[in-house]
């Protein structure tokens, strides 16, 4: 039987998962059904996605039956419209995908767009550290995207910053390679949090969680790099260990750098990178967020308080 799926939003978050979920599937195998009001949009599913349907959000809302006869729903919407369609999901049984930002308390059957989690040495670096005793975590990403440069559209607003855009890219990638699966578990007031920098193309700023500072550096409108990039320097008390998502390294030669190709990592479909393939199949198989749904909602409540809750 054809599994069905809704996509909410067909902008290039829901194009790129669409094709994704796709190409992992099967074409022959899903039913896709899209919700967009963008007369734009929904022209380029038409002549993208083969045998597309499409549903209103006033249909949504006037039919539970139509809602629960998917079985999958990519709500990858702008972030100020998640709460209202995530509330006419009560009582659905399917698996739900939340583009990042969250900003909402998931439940057991939602799933975080936070891919970084899934990046394939991800889970080597965290054996690697298992045992080690962390003091500091030094994390940061530069990108070439301008965020002032935007006038409008919903990224010209409060959620169009490279705080909201990477900040939880960033933060969840040092969440999924800790050991310690406390991490991010403290409110706000209990952090230390120390803001040095915030603007649109700019955010610095440390916390203390447990006995582990964290050091943040966001850094867009950069022409030092040509796509996102990220850095990750983990201190403990017997070394210094770095990550960039394609390799890790022992800063006092404690063992071999590991690279991406030394793993033999391979996916089903390749589209954008690894980890979004390995994101949409942990989302299908039901192996979901790597991070706790508490363990989000305190990382993107650290972002807010950052952004002087905006």
């Amino acid at each position: 039987m054809k599994k069905k799926v809704l996509v909410v939003g067909f902008g290039r978050m829901g194009l790129s998962h669409t094709v994704i979920v796709s190409g992992i599937l099967g074409a022959a195998n899903v039913e896709f059904y899209v919700c967009d009001p963008s007369f734009f949009s929904r022209k380029i599913a038409a002549g993208l996605v083969r045998g597309v349907q499409f549903v209103t959000l006033e249909q949504l809302r006037g039919d539970q039956a139509l809602v629960a006869s998917f079985d999958y729903i990519l709500l990858t919407a702008p972030p100020f419209l998640r709460g209202e369609f995530l509330a006419l999901l009560d009582g659905f049984r399917g698996r739900v995908f939340v583009e990042k930002p969250v900003f909402v308390r998931l439940g057991e059957n939602q799933m975080s767009g936070y891919v970084n989690q899934h990046a394939p040495l991800n889970p080597v670096l965290k054996q690697r550290l298992s045992g080690e005793k962390v003091t500091r975590v030094k994390a940061r990403l530069i990108t070439n995207a301008s965020f002032e440069s935007i006038k409008s559209g919903w990224r010209s607003q409060s959620y169009g910053s490279v705080l909201h855009e990477f900040g939880g890219h960033v933060m969840s990638l040092v969440g999924a390679v800790l050991p310690d699966s406390a991490v991010f578990g403290k409110p706000v007031s209990d952090i230390f949090l120390k803001v040095d920098a915030h603007s649109r193309d700019l955010a610095k700023f440390s916390f203390v969680d447990g006995e582990v500072e964290y050091c943040i550096d966001l850094v867009a409108n950069s022409s030092e790099v040509r796509k996102a990039t990220y850095d990750v320097v983990i201190e403990t008390n017997e070394d210094e260990i770095k990550y960039d998502l394609y390799s890790i390294s022992s800063g006092r030669g404690r063992f071999a750098t590991v690279s991406l190709p030394e793993t033999g990592v391979g996916v089903s479909y390749y589209l954008r990178g690894f980890d979004f393939t390995r994101q949409m199949e942990a989302f299908l198989f039901g192996d979901m967020d790597v991070l706790k749904s508490a363990q989000i909602e305190a990382m993107e409540s650290i972002l807010v308080a950052v952004g002087g809750g905006k």
